[in-house]
């Protein structure tokens, strides 16, 4: 009896570490509890207390053998798994918020800034103590869940190079606590919990991305959903062309894939956009139309290589000429080489590129 209560109490004392914080303390009375009862509170509590300290120099592959070590004292594995996987959920969240701020504080993001959109995190948010029991073990994994924060790791950084490392620490945490969770869960556990983990992984790593996205990547994502979205409303204003075999469209689209097969590209251009006057969101003319444009500026750009040869070719000849016959025409025109040339070449190349474009 005596000793029932001496366990309680230090159960309860490690407890108060976790929600403290202290984790070296946690770790070091959940190691004596383990040794003493080798429970799967205590290794759960071990685990979790190791999970505090990973930014520093505790392993992923630590803390999950401690959950390991539940699992295989446990008469309720589907439930440790469950659990398992909720606690990397939070870890991973905490550390998906850490990320934000160490990306946007190496872009020199004002501080406040940063606050507000941390703030605003939906699916990084903590979801609070693991939901799928109400007992001592839940709530001691919830206590000290709730208490984990790596913000720390990241306000000792100040320099550029500093974050940048702090970030590839980050993101390979994340990397491992994500293949460490998805390999220690059972085949014969529930499927579903699974699938949201799955699902939570995707949706935290996307808005993670968009949080850190800069201004010109913003404009850039909302030009590509505009486009889209023009595209799926061409799409469906052009469906009943589509679906009439005896339309233009169809006549043109295949003489164009016709002379793209025989290399005739200016003919095949014609006919992309003869059938581009019906149809505009046909995905493979435009591909064939993106590769004979490729092929034709490759061209014009080798035409230009060859103008430019010859007019250096005349410029130097002019240069050589205007050294043994003393001319102010001879120079006049040596002047008028080096003004006119490059205008001109870079005229005829425009062009070039405009008439492909049209």
């Amino acid at each position: 009896m005596e000793n029932q209560n001496i366990y309680e109490y230090e159960t309860e004392m490690a407890t108060l570490d976790l929600k403290g914080k202290r984790y070296r303390d946690a770790i070091e009375k959940f190691s004596e509890l383990a040794r003493l009862t080798n429970s799967t509170f205590s290794w759960i509590g071990l685990g979790i207390a190791k999970f505090g300290l990973i930014t520093e120099d505790v392993t992923v592959l630590e803390v999950f053998h401690c959950f390991s070590k539940a699992k295989s004292t446990s008469d309720e594995k589907p439930k440790i798994d469950i659990l398992t996987l909720e606690a990397s959920k939070e870890i991973i969240s905490e550390l998906y918020k850490t990320y934000v701020k160490a990306v946007l504080k190496e872009r020199k993001v004002k501080a406040e800034g940063i606050k507000q959109l941390i703030a605003s995190i939906g699916i990084l948010a903590m979801s609070g103590p693991p939901s799928k029991a109400n007992d001592k073990l839940s709530y001691m994994m919830g206590v000290g869940l709730s208490a984990m924060n790596f913000m720390g790791y990241i306000d000792s950084k100040e320099s550029a190079e500093s974050l940048r490392e702090a970030i590839k620490v980050i993101e390979e945490l994340i990397s491992e606590i994500t293949e460490q969770a998805l390999e220690f869960y059972s085949d014969d556990s529930d499927e579903s919990e699974l699938k949201e983990f799955k699902k939570f992984l995707f949706e935290s790593k996307k808005e993670a991305t968009a949080l850190c996205r800069t201004e010109k990547e913003i404009e850039v994502a909302n030009e590509k959903i505009k486009s889209e979205q023009e595209k799926k409303i061409l799409l469906e204003q052009a469906q009943p062309i589509l679906e009439d075999s005896s339309h233009m469209f169809h006549s043109a689209k295949k003489k164009a894939l016709d002379a793209y097969q025989n290399m005739d590209y200016e003919v095949a251009l014609k006919h992309i956009k003869q059938a581009n006057q019906f149809v505009k969101v046909d995905e493979e003319l435009n591909s064939v139309s993106d590769e004979i444009k490729k092929v034709l500026i490759n061209r014009a750009n080798k035409k230009s290589n060859i103008e430019v040869a010859i007019f250096f070719i005349l410029l130097m000849l002019s240069v050589a000429l205007s050294k043994k016959v003393e001319s102010e025409s001879l120079d006049g025109l040596l002047g008028f080489l080096l003004i006119a040339g490059p205008i001109y070449m870079i005229y005829k190349r425009n062009t070039r590129r405009r008439k492909i474009n049209e």
